[in-house]
């Protein structure tokens, strides 16, 4: 993909920053940040000429950890990698990466993102999550392009809430967390695709939730799944009823 093109990149550094520091764990600081500054350069130049290029790092605050206990809790105890800061510093100083207060940059990526409708943006990630935000995206893993429909991007949410996030240690409707759907829930999967009203779509897994006894742990796990598309807007303050 070349060319010039009036949109915005929107990077999501956290997981730039942990692939390089993990690699680097028996390196040297400035092996590590030399190692950095290759790789953010090589995913520079895979992108289009873009008119803006924003970095964003996590903060230490997220009011889901504050809110939930159980939140990320299975990473609780595991050593980060040692140059990890230091990676997150150097974004910081050498291309002005901003960091997230009380939430994570997947909530600054997806308010910038509807900050200005008539704007485009290209998401550069390697994070599903993100697929909430429809548009132009890019994996920088895989180094691929792709688009998120609206329908997709809602659609994409309703499926978070059944099959939960393990490596946020957020369940599923029925207690278990999975990364797709198994044969005996297809028939959940086809539903929500066969579905457009999105309200249906949640009163759908709601349904799920409470038919397995879990209908108080529908609103909490939507908390921490959705992503912000407005400042303090998390999930439970959009007071959504089912």
């Amino acid at each position: 993909m070349g060319g010039t093109y009036t949109i915005k990149a929107l990077i999501d550094a956290d997981t730039i920053c942990y692939a390089v520091a993990a690699v680097c764990e028996e390196e040297s600081k400035n092996i590590c940040l030399d190692t950095l500054h290759s790789s953010v350069t090589d995913l520079l130049f895979a992108l289009p000429e873009c008119e803006t290029t924003l970095f964003y790092l996590s903060g230490a605050d997220n009011f889901r950890k504050t809110n939930y206990s159980w939140y990320k809790a299975n990473r609780e105890g595991k050593e980060r990698p040692k140059h990890l800061t230091a990676c997150k510093r150097f974004l910081e100083n050498e291309y002005k990466a901003t960091w997230s207060k009380n939430q994570e940059a997947d909530d600054d990526i997806g308010i910038e993102v509807f900050r200005d409708p008539s704007a485009t943006c290209l998401i550069v990630h390697v994070d599903k999550d993100l697929d909430q935000f429809p548009g132009l995206h890019y994996n920088c893993r895989k180094k691929e392009f792709y688009e998120v429909t609206e329908d997709q991007a809602k659609k994409w949410f309703i499926h978070q809430l059944v099959l939960g996030d393990r490596s946020d240690n957020i369940t599923g409707f029925d207690g278990i967390m999975r990364k797709e759907y198994v044969k005996k829930h297809q028939y959940i999967k086809d539903t929500i695709e066969q579905e457009d009203d999105w309200m249906e779509n949640l009163r759908f897994v709601w349904d799920l939730y409470n038919h397995h006894e879990r209908a108080d742990m529908f609103h909490d796990n939507a908390d921490c799944l959705w992503l912000l598309k407005e400042p303090d807007k998390n999930w439970k303050s959009l007071a959504i009823q089912i």
